[in-house]
């Protein structure tokens, strides 16, 4: 089970309701990663100005072999509160980063700070996310079968249906190399980097 407890936005939207609010801003990053001793989890959620109203900071050691992984509580975890302080480089006229730095912040004043290089880059609509059609939970039917296909460097990087993206990263904090990924998902007006619009992109 991922981070995104609660109930999804999946299957045929509800009719009722109050109406959503169409203003509403998405800023949105999550970084899982995989070192030489330890895997770390950097996560954020941030509104329109920067403000961070929820983060995830976890480091876990790493085992060598399955069977030495104690289970569902592991006594080497650690949980820290605080700001995850970010300074990202996008790619011109997206909202794709191109490089940057992530710090993890402890209240009592540890810290941690990793850079990033992106290596590849996966659109989450391939997964269903803000897929047109092979939404989360959609009815197709009792059997349909199909497929898409695209060429990256051909998507248009500022269509809805291709803000939401993971790009496999290495990633250097000291002398340390890790790999594992960088999720985001930047929709709406974004002041920390520039971004006025809802599909705006990066100006530098």
């Amino acid at each position: 089970k991922d981070r995104s407890w609660g109930i999804r936005p999946v299957g045929e939207p509800y009719t009722g309701g109050a109406p959503l609010d169409p203003r509403r801003v998405m800023h949105f990053m999550w970084l899982p990663l995989h070192w030489s001793n330890q895997c770390t989890l950097a996560g954020m959620f941030e509104y329109e100005d920067g403000y961070q109203w929820h983060s995830d900071q976890v480091i876990l050691p790493a085992y060598n072999k399955p069977d030495l992984i104690p289970g569902m509580t592991d006594s080497g975890s650690q949980h820290w509160q605080g700001i995850v302080n970010h300074r990202l480089q996008f790619e011109p006229s997206t909202r794709f980063a191109k490089s940057g730095s992530l710090t993890m912040n402890n209240r009592q004043g540890e810290s941690m700070e990793i850079s990033v290089e992106p290596l590849l880059r996966h659109h989450m609509k391939g997964l269903g996310y803000q897929n047109p059609e092979w939404g989360h939970g959609r009815w197709q039917g009792e059997l349909k079968v199909g497929a898409e296909f695209w060429k990256l460097d051909e998507l248009d990087p500022l269509a809805f249906e291709n803000l939401h993206v993971q790009q496999v990263v290495k990633a250097r904090c000291g002398n340390d190399i890790g790999y594992g990924v960088l999720e985001q998902f930047h929709m709406g007006p974004y002041e920390p980097y520039g971004f006025t619009g809802y599909f705006d992109g990066y100006k530098g």
